[in-house]
């Protein structure tokens, strides 16, 4: 599908080339960063649960010489953090593989090579990382960011090859690169996984569709999780069932005797259908097909 695309961060400020955050910074030989994005930002974005990821930008006000990023790579993940401050989040995917790449001015927009479908209620966190093996300051490219309320970066910085490996944290910071995403609008049952417990009797092929005659009131959880297994959501519902005794006679009008008319049963609580010697797959009584003399 063609895919709208929703900015979050809308100020003019601009790094430096020795300043940090900064993704495509070379004042150092590497540099990595995990930028946070919350669901409310997502939400007012455009983004809802169910839309798939398919890239994300960055604005280039000025671009360095000779601006190559080698290594760079770009992971994705969920996330209950609000704020990042002191750990790396681990356990991200890969959506952009590691290859060299030349900033341009304005938008960057980098293409996911595996769409990644957002849970409509986690933090989006973001990890972009390049690794070049000399440094210099004229060879950043400059890019615009904005301010927020919480610390929304982590990044490390360093002269070493090991970079994009590394636990290591030089700082955080709440300067955030305007970003861009690029999103297909719908939303794919096929893009999900769903795990129910316990199992019901009968369950369709996709696990979306389900029924069973519990004996018992029980509680069905549905684990439904994208199908990279990063993000999931149990959604739980419960069915009860009726045990205590209930009334359900009946009554006739006439005397029911061999070769009379037919005669329905109606009992007092509705909702049932009486089975029995004599009685079709309707409920309707034949005394032809009783012992009734």
């Amino acid at each position: 599908g063609i895919p709208t695309y929703g900015i979050i961060g809308d100020s003019n400020l601009i790094t430096t080339p020795s300043f940090y955050p900064s993704v495509y910074g070379r004042f150092y030989w590497g540099n990595k960063h995990q930028i946070l994005y919350t669901a409310s930002e997502l939400n007012t974005m455009g983004l809802v649960a169910g839309n798939v990821i398919r890239s994300l930008a960055f604005d280039v006000e000025t671009v360095g010489s000779p601006s190559n990023m080698d290594n760079l790579t770009i992971r994705i993940g969920c996330t209950n953090l609000d704020s990042l401050n002191t750990t790396f989040i681990t356990g991200l995917i890969t959506v952009v593989p590691s290859h060299q790449y030349y900033p341009a001015l304005g938008w960057n927009e980098h293409q996911f090579s595996q769409d990644y479908v957002w849970d409509g209620v986690s933090n989006l966190v973001v990890e972009i990382c390049s690794n070049n093996s000399n440094y210099a300051a004229a060879a950043t490219s400059t890019t615009r960011y904005s301010v927020t309320p919480n610390q929304s970066v982590l990044y490390y910085r360093a002269d070493n090859l090991t970079i994009c490996s590394s636990s290591q944290i030089t700082s955080s910071s709440s300067d955030r690169p305007n970003t861009k995403f690029g999103f297909i609008e719908l939303v794919d049952s096929n893009y999900y996984n769903y795990s129910w417990s316990p199992v019901p009797n009968q369950l369709s092929s996709n696990g979306i569709h389900a029924s069973d005659i519990p004996l018992s009131d029980i509680t069905y959880n549905v684990t439904v999780s994208d199908s990279i297994g990063i993000c999931s959501l149990v959604v739980s519902k419960s069915i009860y069932t009726v045990t205590a005794p209930f009334d359900a006679s009946f009554s006739f009008d006439s005397v029911i005797c061999k070769n009379g008319g037919l005669q329905t049963f109606l009992p007092i609580v509705s909702g049932g259908i009486f089975t029995g010697v004599g009685i079709n797959s309707n409920g309707v009584f034949d005394p032809n097909a009783s012992i009734v003399f």
